[in-house]
This record gives C-alpha cells, structure tokens and sequence, in this order.
C-alpha cells in the first residue's frame, strides 16, 4: 500500500530517487489505502483497503466513482455494482440477443385443442411485452438477425389434420410423437411465422413443395414443415430457421391429430414430456456387456418405479435372473428375508416357486445361454417408505430350452421382510454373467 503526492521536490540525490521510488509504488499499488490520497488528480485511481472497491477520480476532480469490488480471500470480482456503477441490463439482454438461438420471453400454453405461443410470464405479447428470437440470416449468411414477435401465435389441431408431416403413409402414428416448434423468416429475412416439424436438427427450411399451411389442400400437405399462419410457402423455403421448442402430438387412423403440451424448460418450453400425478417419468439405461451384475439406482424424488427389462441373457446354461434390494446407495446389497410368490406357465402347465426367507427374489428360471434373452417388466412400490416394506410384481417371458415353440411365462409376487427405504437393486444371474440385454428405468412421482 503506497500514496504520493506525486511531486518530486529539490533534494539531495539519495533523497530524490527514494521520492521517485515512492512515487512509482503509488502508482503500481493503485494509491491504494484505507483513506483517499490526500492529493488527489482527475482521473486518479484509488484501490480502497477499507472496502476493497477500486475507485476513479472524476474529471472535475470532486468525487470517486466506484468502478468495482474485489474479493481478496477468492481473487474474484465480488460485485460490479455498487451505489456508483450499475451495469445495464438491458444492455446484457441486447448482447444476448444477437446470438443465433437466443430465445427470450416465449412461452406455449395448450387450451381445448389450440396451442398458443404467448409471453414467457403467460401474458400475451404486444409491443410493450415482445418476445425475441435471433436466427442466421436469409440475405446475408452468417449474419444474426433478431426477430421481435409482438403478438401470439395459435395453431389448432384442425389445421394440421390429414397433414402427414413427413410420414410416408395414412396410418396410426404411436403415441407422444415429437415434434419441433421453429421459427422462421422470409427471403428478406422479414415476416417470420413458427413451424412445427418432425424433423428436430433442421437448420434450414425444405422446397415450397415440402411446406403446409392451414390453407393447403389434403393433396399437397404431406409437407416435413407445417406453418402455423396461412403463407407463400415459395418465400419461406430454403431459409434458416431456428428451433425454440418441442411439443409432442398423436395423429389416429384417420390422421386426426391431438397436440400434446410440454413441461417449461426452456423460456416456456420443453424438452421432455412433463411427468404428471400417476405418470411413468423414463430415468436411465443400463446395458449389460458380460457383467457380473447389473446395479440400478433408484432416485428418491420417486415413489415407484418400473424396470423394462430388453433381451436380459445369460452366458451359462441353467442360470436364473434374480434381485436384490440396497438400503445404502448400492454400497452393499441385503441377502436375506426376502418373501415371495413365483409361477411359471410353460406348455400349459403352472409350476409354483416360493420363499419365505430368501437371500433374494428369483425374477425368472432360464435355461438358455446366449439366447433370445429375458422379457418383460418389474415394478417396484414403497421404495421411500422406511416404516414398511418395498413390495414387488413382475411378469416377464422368454423361449424355452433350445428354441421350441414354448414360451416360459413368468409371474410374480414379492417384497422384502424388512421395514426400510430401497435406493438401488442389483440384478444377477445364479451362474455366470449378465451377458447382454438392456434394463430400462422409469419411475413415478407422488405429485408433481
């Protein structure tokens, strides 16, 4: 810490150079002190130890302007506003805005069939409430071009009806579809109106031909992009478009379609289903490639869970497919007082298995290895509960013994004898290896 008046008086040699010295370390040490210099300059920096603000002399030499804090014990910049210096938020807003992608105050609100683009705090947009959205430019490549959206846009089921989007025949389409909302601008980059398409990683719009609108015929609506306002779809091909969401649709035999609402994830919209009271919410994955066995967590945000379990095999003969519970994360996992009920149906005929006290639960009797694999589904109830027990059902089925025409069929009943939350399970074979086959994990809220 060092100040100077910063006036090198007459003096003897040793005298002046130790003024000069002093002069130079106020100058590398900013005049920092816990007081102002006490000659002080226009435009004259001053580092306050007291505060730890850096500080500027103003141009009549009156006042410190406070530029910002430091924060000495993390070496970062505390705060860039202070009394004195407020960064401008509509300056951050307008840098932001002139990124490809950027997408600021829009949001999407489904109601008896209409899906209607409005302000992303659920008001309407108008010109005191624009939504922005900032594509590449159809004029100018490589250049942003921000578009201002100052009214809402609606799109109703009836409009897209008996239009294929993209799919190549007139049939069912499976549920929960998904499809992109874009939004996209003229040849002269003005006038954009919001698509929706199939395709998800468009970046720029198909031919004319490839265009529907709610004005279109049934002959000519077997476009991949559906406009939500009646257009001339010859200055709307070949731009750039920018996605700003997804929704998700389902279109019946007679190409009847019902628009499906997304959760908020991104300024109003989604990018995954919302999971609703009731709802199976997918979690994870996990695929076997020669494992001993196969761990699963169980996130606590859910109350119940269900396991798909995809061609589950086993590299031995003989082996058969069982559980275990972990009360621990999966740290160690509990070998005794599991309770079940199994049946096996093959050939018409019912074998009954059951325990009173295992050391885990048999899922399925295989007796193949590097077959077809295992079947079928898990669900798990209670996991949160650690004054009860987890309780279990399972069915599940795969080919009998060198390929017949029998299908093994398994059904079954279970839960552990122990009154404690369940945070993972692991599945293992009775000998060998979980060879391949994919487990999937989905699980269900007590309330949104």
């Amino acid at each position: 810490m060092a100040q100077h008046d910063y006036n090198i008086a007459n003096d003897g040699a040793a005298a002046v150079r130790s003024d000069i010295n002093n002069a130079l370390s106020a100058i590398v040490s900013n005049n920092s002190g816990a007081t102002e210099p006490s000659t002080m300059f226009a435009y004259q920096y001053w580092y306050d130890t007291s505060t730890n603000i850096l500080k500027q002399r103003n141009s009549a030499n009156d006042a410190w302007i406070s530029i910002f804090e430091l924060d000495q014990t993390g070496d970062l910049v505390a705060d860039l506003t202070t009394t004195d210096l407020t960064v401008s938020r509509a300056l951050t807003n307008s840098a932001m805005r002139l990124i490809p992608g950027h997408v600021e105050n829009l949001s999407m609100s489904l109601s008896a069939g209409v899906l209607t683009l409005k302000g992303g705090d659920g008001n309407d947009l108008s010109a005191t409430n624009p939504a922005y959205v900032c594509t590449l430019s159809n004029v100018t490549d490589g250049k942003p071009i921000l578009h201002t959206i100052t009214s809402n846009q609606t799109l109703t089921e009836g409009d897209i009806d008996n239009n294929l989007l993209g799919f190549l025949t007139s049939v069912a389409v499976p549920t929960d579809v998904t499809l992109g909302v874009y939004l996209v601008a003229n040849d002269s980059d003005a006038s954009p109106t919001f698509m929706i398409s199939r395709n998800l990683f468009a970046k720029i719009t198909p031919a004319a031909a490839n265009i529907g609108a709610p004005d279109d015929s049934v002959a000519d609506a077997f476009g991949d992009f559906f406009s939500f306002s009646n257009i001339d779809e010859a200055t709307y091909n070949g731009n750039a478009c920018e996605l700003v969401g997804l929704i998700r649709a389902q279109m019946d035999a007679t190409d009847a379609w019902t628009i499906q609402a997304l959760d908020n994830e991104k300024d109003g919209f989604g990018k995954k289903p919302k999971c609703e009271e009731g709802d199976w919410e997918f979690i994870s994955k996990s695929e076997a490639s020669t494992d001993a066995s196969i761990d699963i967590a169980l996130p606590i945000q859910y109350k119940s869970f269900k396991i798909v379990m995809d061609g589950i095999d086993a590299d031995t003969s003989g082996g058969d497919l069982y559980l275990r519970f972990s009360n621990d994360n999966g740290a160690t996992f509990e070998t005794t007082s599991y309770i079940y009920e199994h049946a096996r149906i093959v050939g018409g005929s019912q074998t009954n298995n059951s325990a009173s006290s295992a050391s885990q639960i048999l899922i399925a009797e295989n007796d193949r290895a590097n077959g077809d694999g295992i079947y079928g589904e898990i669900i798990l109830y209670n996991t949160d509960d650690a004054s009860n027990n987890t309780y279990l059902t399972s069915r599940s089925t795969h080919t009998g013994t060198g390929g017949t025409a029998y299908n093994y069929e398994t059904h079954l009943g279970a839960r552990r004898g122990a009154n404690e939350i369940t945070d993972a399970v692991r599945f293992l074979f009775s000998s060998g290896n979980v060879q391949g086959g994919k487990f999937y994990l989905y699980g269900m809220k007590e309330t949104t």
